[in-house]
């Protein structure tokens, strides 16, 4: 009778834990299946698809993510415009293969141009919150994250990112982006 009962644990101990290990082997293959979409994507040059499907795949909890996903992804945010996506595929591709050549220097070239940043804005500070960028220029690729960065210290009082290189103010405060260590600028009332 016990080992009766003892069996019927066990069966139940392992009808319990199948929705868990079905959950895994579907995740697997919607990540293996939102990979694939992206590469017929990318032979279509879709790319705000491409864009679309590494974000869901990057939703998977617990897919691995291969470089050359991670590269697709990069490229596609790079082909949509948005350089701080396409840097954090970089560094995804990069963290999962770190002598990856070709993740190695699409990202030293972008950093040769970009330096990271992180704004905040006091809640104290009642003045208007006004990004310039001294010397930023007319490439369209470098006024779009100029503007991004201006909207997001707009909406919520930061800008974690990146800034092209160059000098810039934050209203009172003059800050370099000149690449290498991260820019660190906090704006608070003059006393």
């Amino acid at each position: 009778m016990q080992s009766v009962f003892t069996a019927l644990l066990a069966l139940f101990a392992v009808l319990a834990c199948a929705p868990a290990w079905a959950g895994g082997a579907e995740s697997e293959a919607e990540a293996h299946r939102l990979s694939e979409e992206m590469a017929k994507l990318a032979e279509r040059s879709a790319w705000p698809g491409v864009a679309r499907a590494y974000d869901a795949l990057v939703a998977i909890s617990g897919a691995e993510l291969s470089v050359e996903d991670h590269l697709l992804g990069a490229h596609a945010y790079q082909t949509v415009g948005d350089v701080n996506q396409m840097w954090h595929c970089l560094n995804n591709a990069v963290e999962a293969d770190p002598m990856h050549e070709d993740a190695l220097m699409w990202r030293a070239t972008l950093m040769a141009t970009y330096g990271e940043v992180a704004l905040k804005v006091t809640k104290s500070y009642d003045q208007d919150i006004a990004l310039l960028g001294i010397d930023l220029g007319f490439n369209p690729e470098h006024r779009r994250v100029f503007e991004t960065a201006q909207k997001s210290l707009d909406e919520v009082g930061s800008y974690e990112g990146l800034l092209p290189l160059g000098r810039y103010q934050l209203g009172h405060e003059k800050f370099d982006v000149v690449g290498g260590p991260l820019v660190k600028v906090k704006l608070k009332p003059q006393r």
